[in-house]
């Protein structure tokens, strides 16, 4: 959205060049894609813990050049560092405070309905609270992701956030989800 000024709301020319974070991208990008897809001068910073030849067989070619990737778990990911890896993929102008939208897609192996009765099992009580190792350091990540979100907002209301996953109790039983969308 854009003040009389010709200045977008989050203090930046109306014509910069539009940019996209994507959180915890896996395999499938659906929001990265999108943007770029609709932009075609829009620039992406897509982090997540597999292995970049995983992630580009599902990117299409002419978009790979505007897409940086950086293979990472966020477990211990800061608002710090994220800006700074911004501010290294964007220009010392754009920091995190900067980016225009940000998808998160959090883990669906402990958090998705779309898991077998099994698997759902094995991760979560009836209640979504976490019972495998792994569900213990999603929801960890969850919380750190979340609470770097939190921050954003705070410091750019005016910053698209999407968060992606199948309805479900571990999903919807996050206190920082519910934080985020107060």
């Amino acid at each position: 959205m854009l003040s009389k000024s010709g200045m977008s709301f989050n203090g930046r020319d109306s014509r910069h060049t539009r940019t996209h974070l994507e959180l915890c991208c896996g395999r499938y990008l659906s929001s990265l894609i999108y943007h770029l897809s609709a932009d075609r001068t829009a620039r992406a910073l897509a982090i997540d813990i597999q292995e970049w030849s995983v992630i580009r067989d599902r990117i299409p070619l002419a978009l790979r050049p505007r897409i940086t990737y950086v293979q990472r778990d966020v477990e211990s990911l800061t608002y710090e560092e994220l800006d700074r890896l911004c501010r290294q993929v964007f220009g010392a102008h754009v920091g995190l405070a900067q980016i225009d939208s940000v998808h998160w897609s959090p883990p669906c192996e402990t958090m998705s309905v779309s898991l077998s009765a099994r698997g759902r099992r094995k991760h979560r009580h009836p209640d979504g609270r976490a019972k495998s190792t792994t569900a213990i350091k999603h929801d960890r990540c969850f919380d750190i992701v979340a609470g770097i979100l939190e921050c954003l907002v705070k410091a750019n209301g005016a910053v698209l956030i999407s968060v992606e996953n199948p309805r479900s109790p571990g999903f919807l039983s996050q206190g920082s989800l519910r934080r985020l969308a107060a």
